[in-house]
């Protein structure tokens, strides 16, 4: 770790360091539009032949806002019926085209309580062919909402960006 007592040659390694690290990492030119700033712990001084803290200030890397690219997709509303009874086994099923999307679709859940709507948690579910499909049962009365969500995927070269479904709405009884 680089402090401010330390000579400026050890900042600006730190600084090709990273820069070298970011370059290869992301693939991308150092300071290309869009950016975001890191500050760095150290300090660097101008002139250069001065190592106090007078005429010194903080050193920032500027580091590519890194962004997942990637084919898009849609993730279609969960079908299932739209009432059911409490403690019965609630099917909701989906899409993510285009079919050959791969990964995980995230079922966030939830339900009324009072007139305010609250967290009833989240659930996981693979993608086979494209199609996903999710089983619970509910053991609350009442409105109940289900969103999924696509997070895509991305292997540095080719992927699938990501999506989120409209809302499916469910009467538990």
């Amino acid at each position: 770790m680089l402090f401010a007592e330390e000579p400026i040659e050890g900042i600006l390694s730190m600084k090709k360091l990273v820069a070298t690290f970011v370059a290869v990492a992301f693939g991308v030119a150092l300071f290309s539009a869009p950016t975001a700033a890191i500050s760095h712990p150290g300090y660097t001084c101008n002139p250069p032949s001065g190592h106090g803290r007078s005429g010194c200030h903080r050193v920032t890397v500027v580091v590519p806002a890194a962004s997942v690219p990637g084919t898009a997709t849609v993730t279609s509303k969960p079908a299932g019926p739209a009432k059911i009874k409490v403690k019965k086994t609630l099917t909701l099923s989906g899409t993510v085209s285009p079919a050959e999307a791969t990964g995980m679709v995230t079922i966030v859940k939830t339900r009324k309580v009072g007139k305010k709507w609250k967290s009833a948690g989240s659930a996981q579910v693979s993608l086979v062919n494209g199609a996903y499909t999710y089983g619970f049962k509910p053991t609350k009365k009442g409105p109940w909402r289900f969103v999924a969500k696509y997070a895509g995927t991305w292997d540095g070269a080719t992927g699938w960006g990501a999506s989120k479904s409209a809302t499916k709405a469910v009467t538990v009884k």
